[in-house]
């Protein structure tokens, strides 16, 4: 029986029809956001995890397994020695891909598809050349999917924090917000329990209630700390912005240590949201409120993905890796480094780089 031929026009039409699920995927889980806003905060939770990833591929993955802790593709699974367990499906992501165009006067051709003549003009350097970045499904499976092995789990995802920690921490996070953000933390006499703290922005200071245990006091620092982030980069943001990126970016501080938020935190961040919603319409309209919300997201990410590298490095200061039973240098790293050695150009964690996405299925 002869080799069956590939149908590239069917292939393609396969491939945008696939895009369109994915793309409405992002969509219904945009408009979940704007329908019960307390939802935001369990994406933000889960974000901490994925945040080198773009926004649309971290709704994706969400939206596919809401367990998912540690993503890659088949491929760099197989280059650590891993093997994905039978049976198990793939999450699909949109993948980066650099391709190149050949342009003459208006009309541009993908070069795969230009003419043998343009082709011989590309060749011999005659004709105008364009690189573009555009976007490929491709498929992601979580560390749950795989045979690696339980017990090394914390060598590739971030397990939080036992609470024996959680004095040590707050240490670490203050000396954070003291060096890289010149924000100093007080901790004071408050009188009562029900103020946890606050972000003072015209001093840039945060101030932590004193008769706090631990895991509370810690929990409240990160929350203060994401606002003093987005205060710093606030620029022309309107306040309800400013105070809802504060929140989605304290969650995803607290939930680096492995503590959920409460439904106070929640409560807080919806009403936020509530505001900024009703801002964005009142200026954009109703019908750029998702694409609004997707860079609002972007710039979450990108905010907290900055300051991710000082965090870790105060944190180890304080929480030595070793003493968590953690190489200090983690599996991962090593592993990103030999393959970076023998391929520049791979991606072991994460496939879209960080990069967000504009091919034409943009929220």
């Amino acid at each position: 029986m002869g080799k069956e031929r590939f149908d590239k026009k069917e292939w393609m039409e396969k491939s945008m029809q696939m895009k369109g699920q994915m793309h409405d995927m992002i969509f219904q889980m945009a408009e979940t956001y704007i329908t019960n806003p307390e939802a935001i905060a369990e994406y933000m939770a889960f974000s901490s995890k994925f945040y080198r990833y773009s926004v649309k591929n971290t709704m994706l993955i969400y939206s596919q397994n809401r367990g998912a802790s540690f993503v890659q593709s088949f491929l760099n699974w197989k280059s650590m020695g891993v093997n994905i367990r039978k049976g198990q499906k793939g999450m699909k992501v949109f993948v980066p891909v650099q391709k190149t165009f050949l342009k003459k006067d208006s009309e541009i051709v993908p070069l795969s598809e230009a003419s043998p003549e343009w082709k011989k003009a590309y060749k011999e350097k005659k004709i105008e050349v364009l690189k573009r970045t555009v976007f490929k499904v491709g498929n992601v499976f979580d560390i749950s999917q795989t045979d690696f092995p339980k017990e090394r789990y914390p060598e590739l995802v971030t397990m939080g924090y036992p609470e024996v920690y959680h004095a040590r921490l707050f240490d670490a996070v203050s000396e954070f917000a003291a060096t890289a953000l010149s924000c100093p933390v007080r901790v004071e006499d408050m009188a009562s329990v029900t103020l946890r703290g606050y972000y003072v922005p015209s001093k840039n200071e945060i101030a932590i209630n004193h008769l706090l245990e631990d895991t509370h006091r810690l929990s409240t620092l990160a929350h203060e700390t994401g606002h003093a982030m987005i205060h710093r980069d606030a620029g022309e943001k309107s306040l309800a912005q400013i105070e809802f990126e504060g929140d989605c970016v304290g969650i995803m501080m607290e939930s680096r240590f492995g503590i959920m938020p409460v439904d106070k935190r929640k409560e807080h961040l919806a009403q936020h949201f509530g505001t900024l919603k009703e801002e964005i319409i009142s200026t954009l309209g109703e019908d750029a409120l998702i694409k609004e919300l997707d860079k609002i997201f972007s710039d979450v990410y990108s905010i907290y993905n900055g300051y991710t590298e000082d965090l870790d490095a105060c944190v180890q200061r304080h929480v030595p890796a070793e003493e968590l039973n953690m190489k200090k240098e983690s599996f991962l790293d090593r592993m990103i480094k030999e393959a970076s050695m023998k391929n520049p150009d791979a991606a072991l964690s994460h496939p879209d780089h960080g990069m967000d996405m504009d091919d034409g299925l943009s929220i």
